[in-house]
């Protein structure tokens, strides 16, 4: 069995060699992250000048702790790292687990390059069976869950509709027994009142550090904005 804790720190570790002097970076959400900002912090320690922009409060507090210049104001993002739930060979991915898809998704397309890390376990031939974490306004959740659900998924808040984001909103986590096109589905999605932004990220990566048997894997992918 492979290890997956392992793999998540040697691609992130993978990711710092790719960080420069002076860059600003938007710093992902969730556990392989967690690796990458640990990294970084070592290498400010030893004199790198960056700046991060996080895209979640739990990263912003860790970034703070551990030393890592952040700010709220920014523009463009020379390099974004972040996670993955799942990415197919298209560079198409399923993000949200941690509840931070709107705000990754807004670094992530104010980024020059966006470079995922993660496990073996992440990455797969397509996105045909997937659980997609939509972002939708409390008001009304009730009536956007089912507007979702007759697109052909089942629909579960998360939480029990307890679950805020950062933004105050809901997650509702939406399986989907087939998805042919991604990109198609975010659409009709979007087109739903009620919800504010979807966990499918299309085309959006530019490189996968892959954790993979002892190594790291590169993956580029021709990223369409």
């Amino acid at each position: 069995m492979p290890d997956l804790e392992e793999e998540k720190r040697s691609a992130a570790y993978a990711a710092l060699d790719l960080v420069r002097d002076g860059m600003v970076l938007g710093l992902g959400t969730g556990s392989t992250v967690a690796y990458f900002l640990e990294g970084l912090s070592k290498k400010i320690s030893g004199g790198l000048k960056i700046t991060g922009v996080p895209t979640s409060i739990r990263t912003m507090e860790t970034a703070v702790s551990l030393g890592i210049p952040i700010v709220e104001k920014w523009g463009r993002i020379d390099m974004d790292v972040d996670g993955a739930d799942l990415i197919d060979r298209s560079g198409n991915m399923i993000k949200g687990g941690g509840g931070a898809l709107l705000r990754e998704k807004i670094v992530a397309h104010s980024s020059d390059t966006v470079v995922i890390i993660c496990d073996s376990s992440k990455y797969v031939d397509s996105l045909r069976k997937a659980i997609v974490p939509v972002e939708i306004i409390p008001f009304g959740a009730e009536a956007t869950a089912e507007k979702i659900m007759s697109m052909g998924c089942t629909v579960s808040l998360r939480g029990e509709g307890t679950y805020r984001t950062d933004n105050g909103n809901l997650i509702a986590d939406c399986a989907f027994s087939r998805i042919e096109d991604p990109q198609a589905l975010d659409s009709d999605l979007h087109r739903i009142p009620g919800v504010v932004d979807t966990g499918i990220f299309a085309r959006l990566a530019d490189r996968l550090l892959l954790g993979i048997n002892g190594e790291v894997r590169t993956v580029a992918f021709n990223r369409r904005v």
